[in-house]
């Protein structure tokens, strides 16, 4: 699947955050990496799709209190990482 071709439905701002692969001094961002979303709940055909693009870490930067609300779903084949990022030095960040 090409990365262009996914539009997953059910998760909102879902985006590969090298875009049409920006241009760096380096040449363009590599496309297929880094992805970002609102919060990672994803329908089943969804899930399916990230786990063809091959997911494998979901790193949740909210506060604890934005988790708690709205806790992302667990991604099978994908492990989870919370950092808050604006949080207590003690965190993970």
């Amino acid at each position: 699947m090409a990365v262009d071709d996914l539009h997953l439905e059910s998760m909102h701002n879902f985006r590969d955050i090298a875009g049409r692969g920006y241009e760096t001094t380096d040449g363009p961002m590599r496309r297929g990496r880094f992805f970002r979303a609102n919060i990672v709940a994803p329908s089943d055909r969804d899930a399916e799709a990230l786990r063809r693009i091959g997911l494998r870490t979901i790193v949740d930067l909210r506060r604890p209190e934005e988790v708690e609300k709205n806790p992302d779903h667990d991604v099978i084949g994908a492990d989870y990482v919370h950092v808050d990022v604006l949080g207590e030095s003690s965190s993970a960040a």
